[in-house]
């Protein structure tokens, strides 16, 4: 009797032993597979790999084209850069990305302005228009974006176009970049970055009737483009603000170190890492809830 009570204690503390802790869930290792990456320079799709659930994505926007100059001159606005952002997607082996790369806009030459940076999902706006012999602005990088079934997972602003220069006189206001407003100058107010309804950059204000000021620079692309800077005022000899970069997706998305951009000579461009099972994205699995015990009982 005592050796069978001696036994079913041993049992009890066993189980209650058990019963109080929740259950054991092995500890993730890292992954053993090297990380392997995809680049695009121009449009394009990522298809998901077997073996892949995580996705990092780094995108950057088309940078705005430079500002016209002339040794006698001020010059068009200046350009700036494009977005750089980056985020990580949980995915299914199979799942398409589509790719839209933006570009660099083009530069102001003369009394001609740059034209927007090309991009499929969103362009970015002429460079500013100067007054009299002045020097053009450049104009708005193209967005770069990466889509889902057409939804967006990703967006990455051009950078706003400069203004044009008024006759041999005040330098065109500064394009912002990608997010950024573009510069106010006198008589003038800078694009606003988002501001404009669409994907795509809005044109820089005009110049005028001559004796007004210069025109302003172009938006660039974005989640919502940029807008123009706004032109010189009427019969002024202001020059024309800095157009606005357009804005990212999603709103407070991480920076991608600028070095990572695939794209060269100011365009934007798109790399996708991934290493193989590497699962620190997914969501954390529900620990299995604790057993419940239940004593024995014994009778006689």
């Amino acid at each position: 009797m005592r050796d069978r009570r001696a036994l079913i204690g041993r049992i009890l503390a066993t189980l209650a032993l058990v019963g109080g802790g929740a259950a054991v869930v092995a500890a993730a290792t890292a992954p053993s597979a090297s990380a392997a990456s995809q680049a695009f320079t121009a449009d394009g799709t990522f298809t998901a790999p077997t073996g892949a659930t995580c996705v990092t994505f780094e995108a950057f926007g088309g940078n705005s084209g430079a500002g016209a100059s002339a040794p006698e001159s001020s010059g068009g606005g200046a350009g700036a850069a494009g977005a750089a952002v980056t985020t990580t997607v949980q995915v299914t082996a199979g799942d398409v990305f589509t790719i839209q790369v933006g570009h660099l806009g083009g530069s102001g030459s003369g009394v001609t302005p740059g034209t927007g940076g090309a991009s499929t999902y969103g362009v970015g706006g002429t460079g500013g228009t100067p007054q009299g012999d002045g020097e053009a602005g450049g104009g708005g990088g193209g967005a770069t974006a990466v889509l889902k079934a057409g939804a967006a997972v990703l967006v990455a602003s051009g950078a706003g176009g400069g203004g044009g220069e008024v006759a041999d006189g005040l330098i065109g206001g500064n394009g912002g970049a990608g997010g950024a407003d573009g510069q106010s100058v006198a008589g003038s107010a800078g694009g606003t970055a988002g501001a404009a309804p669409t994907h795509a950059g809005t044109n820089g204000g005009d110049a005028g009737s001559p004796g007004d000021g210069a025109g302003g620079g172009g938006g660039g692309g974005g989640f919502n483009g940029g807008t123009g800077g706004g032109g010189g005022a009427a019969m002024t000899a202001d020059s024309g603000a800095g157009g606005a970069g357009g804005t990212n997706f999603p709103a407070g998305a991480a920076a991608a170190p600028t070095a990572d951009n695939p794209g060269t000579g100011g365009n934007g461009g798109v790399l996708v890492t991934f290493t193989p099972g590497d699962t620190s994205c997914a969501p954390a699995p529900a620990l299995a809830p604790a057993p419940v015990v239940v004593a024995p009982r014994f009778t006689g």
